[in-house]
């Protein structure tokens, strides 16, 4: 597995009295939760706006990227197929971070680094193009995570491989 990882975390109000972090750290998931339920929709939008861009190129060069490292034409196959995802349920959310050791009461809070509560998903059935996608989305938004499976497996094995990005988005 192949991880490319930056040290991120969502931003963090001043710490609270010892005996005041466990109201302070569901306050800041509270808080955390709400922020992202009001943007969903918006980062959709933004997204979705970005693979139709991906989609009306017909070279990577046309989305700004270097011809040397992407040579080839886009879409050969269908193009990708985007998936919204619903908000990550916000007692599993916080069923997460409150499983982590001092989940609860720890500061700076655990839930700070929950990456994952507006999601979407990006089929493809071309790896190329699918390097190319995760370039591209790397010049319109923050990644702040990028995981492959593709690294080490058996290509010649039937089985699972995918990306999981994380991006910022304010």
């Amino acid at each position: 597995v192949g991880l490319e990882s930056l040290s991120w975390q969502q931003e963090l109000p001043e710490g609270p009295a010892l005996e005041d972090c466990e109201a302070a750290v569901v306050a800041y998931f509270v808080a955390l939760y709400d922020t992202a339920e009001a943007l969903n929709d918006s980062f959709h939008e933004a997204f979705e706006s970005e693979v139709d861009a991906f989609c009306r190129a017909k070279m990577p060069a046309d989305l700004g990227l270097g011809e040397e490292a992407f040579p080839f034409t886009l879409h050969r196959t269908t193009g990708p197929e985007v998936r919204r995802g619903p908000l990550k349920a916000k007692d599993r959310a916080r069923a997460k971070y409150e499983g982590w050791p001092e989940g609860r009461r720890a500061w700076p809070p655990l839930a700070s680094q929950l990456l994952d509560l507006v999601r979407t998903t990006v089929l493809s059935d071309d790896a190329y193009e699918l390097v190319v996608f995760t370039e591209f989305v790397r010049t319109g938004f923050e990644v702040v995570r990028l995981e492959t499976r593709f690294y080490g497996c058996d290509l010649t094995q039937a089985g699972f491989r995918n990306v999981n990005t994380n991006i910022a988005f304010t």
